[in-house]
Order: C-alpha cells, then structure tokens, then sequence
C-alpha cells in the first residue's frame, strides 16, 4: 500500500514523500505514475530499496495515480500495491437542497463533493432519522417531510480513498407550517343526561304522529 510519510497534504512547492509498503531487504520494488515507471531525477529520487519516493518540491505535473509493484528475489510472486491519488487542494462539499421544505410535499438534496476519482458519497443524521416518506441513492436524497414545525439535519461525507482525505457538510432544514394540536389529556367527554334523551324521543314521536 502507498502511503504518504506525513500526515500533511501534498501542496504545489512542497517537499513530499510516499511509502511502499511491503518493500524491504530482498525485494525489488518498482514505482509507477498513471501505470508509466518514475525514473529518479535531480528532483525526485528514491531511497534505499525503492521504499519511498521523494520530491524535493511538488509541481502541478506531479499530480498523478501512484503505485508501487513488488518482486521477492528469486521468485515469480508480484505484488501491486494499493496506490495513492496524489492531488492538490482539499475536497469541498456541500449539500445542495431548500433550507425550508412543506410537509407533504417531496423535496431533493444533493451532496456535492469536488472529487471524482474513486469519490464515495454517504448521508447521516446525526439527531433523528427523517420523518415521512424518505428515500436516498448515491449522492441524492429525497424526502417528503410528514411533520410540520420539524427541524431535520442532514449530513453528507465524501471520502477520496485514493487521496486518503474525507470531508463532510451538515445541513439543518425546517418543515413548515404549524405543528400539529397535542391531543388533550385527561379530557373527559360529557354524555347527554336521560332527561334529554327522553325529551328528544317524544319530540320525534310526536312530530311523526303529527
């Protein structure tokens, strides 16, 4: 697997250095940039074993797909490594959608997230899951709210495996319209007296005698 040395974004200007892991005494290891072998130069060189690549300063050429490739001396076993997605700048995300939505009414989001290769999209909520009809695939949502007067926050991550960053949005958005009436407690309905039910029934008679 390649890894950066440092915890530290690539930044254009910058020294950086990536790890193979797996290289070692008896392995021959081989570096690759968008499947081409990286030759060491006055600006880039290679430690001892091939088990890291340096640049003693990042140009925006750098930027690349990089993967290293293993062979145990003596043997016929390879082994590609998971690379890494060397870009520059850190991932924007937002969530696109109305801050205020109608209850009853269906209503889309969208996480939108500036990175495309190897980019996963995933939605959270963080405090309740949506009330009503509620439905989500890959970066879109759609939720037709059921409760007036709710406050739903949503929440989308998207993760860069190959550039190992993640970055998330949150999002609150209100139901309008007024909450529903509580039903009472402890109401007690009254029922009509005997007295009245008797004087309603001789009145009928009387008025189909008539």
């Amino acid at each position: 697997m390649v890894n950066p040395t440092t915890g530290a974004d690539p930044q254009e200007g910058h020294a950086f250095m990536l790890a193979c892991k797996g290289s070692g005494p008896g392995i021959t290891t081989v570096w690759y940039k968008d499947n081409e072998p990286i030759a060491a130069d006055q600006r880039i060189w290679l430690s001892e074993n091939h088990a890291m690549l340096a640049f003693s300063s990042l140009l925006p050429s750098d930027g690349g797909y990089y993967e290293c490739k293993t062979v145990v001396t003596n043997s016929t076993i390879r082994v590609t490594s998971r690379g890494y997605q060397l870009s520059f700048g850190t991932i924007a995300v937002s969530i696109i959608g109305p801050d205020t939505v109608e209850a009853g009414v269906e209503h889309t989001f969208t996480c939108q997230a500036n990175c495309t290769l190897d980019c996963s999209i995933s939605w959270s909520f963080p405090h309740s899951f949506p009330q009503g009809s509620f439905s989500f695939r890959g970066d879109t949502v759609r939720w037709t709210p059921a409760t007036p007067g709710l406050v739903q926050v949503f929440q989308c991550s998207a993760q860069n495996s190959l550039a190992q960053r993640t970055a998330q949005a949150t999002k609150r958005v209100t139901v309008s319209g007024p909450p529903l009436p509580p039903a009472p407690s402890g109401s007690v309905v009254e029922r009509p007296s005997l007295a009245l039910v008797s004087m309603v029934c001789l009145q009928l008679l009387f008025a189909l005698s008539a």
